[in-house]
C-alpha cells in the first residue's frame, strides 16, 4: 500500500488539497463520535468547507469516502511503525510486527472500532485486510518463511492469514474490550508464528 496513495489518486495539486479536505473531514466527524452510518454528505462538505458537486467529483457516496479515509489512517498507522529489517521469527514478530502496528492503532482505535462496524464495512474490511496482506508481504522474516516452505502457498496464504488478524482486532476493538495491548500482541504474534513457522 503506497504510503502517499494521494499522488496516486489525484494529480492535480488543487484537487488532492480538496480530497485532503474531504478525508479530514471524515476523520474529525468520525473522531468526535458520529457513526459511520450515521455520516451524510452534507456534513462532510460542511466540515471540509468543499460543495456538493466537488464531493462527488471525487467520491460516488460517503462509503467509498470512508473507506479512502480508512486507507489514509491505515498509511498513517503504517507510517508510524515501520518494519523493522530483522529476518528473526520469533519473538520478532511481536517485537517487529505486531507490537509497533497496535502502538499505532491505538490513538485511532474509536475511528477503527467504527469504520469496521458500519453496515457497509464489508468494503473496508477487504481494503484493511489486503493492506495487512501486503504489510505481512514486506516482512523479511514473513518473507523468508514463504520462500523456505516451499509448500505454503504465497498471496493467498498471507491473505488469509491477514484476513484472522482483521477479524482478531476487531473484535478486540469492538467487543474484547478486558484483553490488553500486550495480550493481543502476544496472541496475534502466536497466529503469525504458527501459520509462518509451521510451530
Amino acid at each position: 500500500m503506497n504510503i502517499d496513495f494521494l499522488k496516486d489518486l489525484v494529480k492535480d495539486p488543487r484537487a488532492r488539497r480538496s480530497v485532503r479536505s474531504i478525508i479530514k473531514a471524515v476523520e474529525k466527524l468520525i473522531d468526535s463520535g458520529i457513526g459511520v452510518d450515521d455520516l451524510n454528505i452534507t456534513q462532510i462538505t460542511r466540515e471540509a468547507h468543499v460543495t456538493r458537486p466537488t464531493f462527488y467529483q471525487y467520491f460516488s457516496n460517503v462509503s467509498e469516502a470512508v473507506r479512502a479515509t480508512t486507507a489514509y489512517r491505515l498509511n498513517a498507522i503504517f507510517k508510524a511503525a515501520p518494519i523493522a529489517e530483522s529476518d528473526n521469527p520469533w519473538p520478532g514478530y511481536e517485537k517487529f510486527v505486531i507490537r509497533p502496528i497496535i502502538e499505532a492503532l491505538i490513538p485511532h482505535e474509536k475511528f477503527a472500532a467504527s469504520v469496521i462496524s458500519g453496515s457497509n464495512s464489508i468494503k473496508t474490511l477487504e481494503l484493511l485486510i489486503d493492506g495487512v496482506a501486503d504489510r505481512l508481504s514486506s516482512v523479511p522474516a514473513i518473507q523468508a518463511a514463504i520462500d523456505n516452505h516451499k509448500d505454503l502457498p504465497n498471496s493467498n496464504y498471507v491473505k488469509m492469514v491477514a484476513a484472522g488478524l482483521v477479524w482478531r482486532i476487531k473484535e478486540w476493538l469492538t467487543v474484547d474490550a478486558h484483553t490488553s495491548r500486550d495480550e493481543i500482541a502476544a496472541e496475534l504474534a502466536d497466529v503469525l508464528n504458527r501459520a509462518f513457522s509451521g510451530n
